[in-house]
């Protein structure tokens, strides 16, 4: 008889952690599963505007509860630091028992590319590198390297900037866009006067600055994240106080000193959905900002294609239901092309008035 209670409270403990650990990986409502989202980015140090801006853009979703998709976003800070990426990948993927990751820029994507393989859990992020789709699971919502720089290349060549001065930090989209600078700078008649490339731990740049200055550039093309690009900038302020400078992103829409962006150019994200803006101004009193303008529809097609009912496990299923999906009207960027796991929109060039980033004035 003992023996019999002993076999008998065993089965009861198995079938209890079994249960208690399916509960755990999809909490129910009812007869709904509840959708586990990680979401990876920079919510502390130097980047901290990124993660709060690309979180504001998820929240706003959540807000206008456009799906019936029943979902919880778990949120993990990586500061930016590629190390701090794949452990807050691996937390979400091991502990958290997480179905989809986000992240924000190439350097996160690129950081977890086959973590996300290996484990098979869909990522999507916003992204310039393409490559990474690749890998199976990873999907990259964002202009294509190409894209960027034949905009930006094509301001340069109607506002007459005739010699162009790069100082380009060493990371992963400067590496996709090095290339496609000097294509675009030889096909529209740019010179490119002087060329350096600085790493994420330089602080002074004053020599740099000063060898750039002798080739004459007329514009400058400053790419780098913070805390480099402010204290760059701020150098550049010091050397050459009226000379313009331009970059792509996060360059300019990061940055802490609006003061010393006033008239410049940059690369930038579109939007031109008037009911989104007036949404983002209601809520957070000010324009969308560019990393909310990114997130916004990555999860908008995201849980579109969630509530077609695919299995979020089979990922040949999922990209043939994402490429499916009619995106006409529902993203707030525009025209998006869906191409197998690479979704591309095209980016604008917007310019520093009063503080704030607008549209360019042909």
């Amino acid at each position: 008889m003992k023996k019999f209670l002993g076999w008998a409270l065993a089965i009861l403990v198995v079938v209890g952690v079994v249960g208690f650990n399916a509960y755990q990986h999809h909490e129910q409502k009812g007869v709904k599963q509840v959708v586990r989202i990680g979401v990876i980015a920079p919510m502390t140090g130097a980047n901290s505007l990124m993660g709060k801006q690309f979180q504001r853009g998820l929240e706003l979703l959540k807000k206008d509860k456009k799906y019936s998709v029943d979902y919880e976003l778990i949120y993990e800070d990586d500061q930016m630091l590629a190390t701090n990426t794949v452990t807050a990948a691996k937390r979400l993927i091991d502990l958290k028992n997480v179905d989809v990751i986000l992240t924000y820029a190439s350097q996160a994507a690129g950081a977890i590319a086959s973590i996300i393989e290996e484990n098979k859990v869909l990522h999507f992020s916003g992204s310039s590198d393409m490559s990474l789709t690749q890998k199976g699971y990873n999907y990259i919502m964002g202009p294509t390297p190409e894209d960027d720089m034949k905009t930006l290349f094509d301001y340069l060549q109607k506002r007459g900037y005739k010699r162009l001065a790069l100082i380009l930090e060493n990371d992963s989209y400067v590496k996709l866009i090095q290339p496609h600078i000097h294509q675009f700078a030889k096909e529209k008649g740019i010179e490119i006067v002087f060329e350096d490339n600085i790493q994420p731990s330089d602080r002074d740049f004053r020599i740099l600055l000063t060898k750039a200055e002798k080739t004459n550039p007329d514009i400058y093309l400053l790419q780098a994240f913070n805390p480099v690009f402010d204290i760059l900038v701020r150098q550049l302020s010091q050397y050459a106080p009226n000379k313009p400078f331009t970059g792509a992103y996060v360059a300019g829409s990061q940055s802490q000193q609006p003061e010393l962006m006033e008239g410049q150019a940059f690369l930038d994200v579109d939007t031109t959905d008037s009911n989104f803006i007036q949404r983002y101004k209601e809520e957070y009193n000010t324009k969308p900002e560019q990393m909310a303008v990114i997130a916004y529809p990555m999860l908008d097609i995201l849980l579109k294609t969630i509530e077609t009912g695919v299995n979020l496990k089979d990922e040949k299923a999922f990209q043939k239901a994402l490429n499916e999906v009619n995106v006409n009207n529902m993203t707030i960027l525009g025209k998006v092309r869906i191409d197998g796991r690479k979704l591309n929109y095209y980016p604008i060039i917007q310019q520093f008035k009063n503080g704030k980033l607008s549209p360019v004035e042909e």
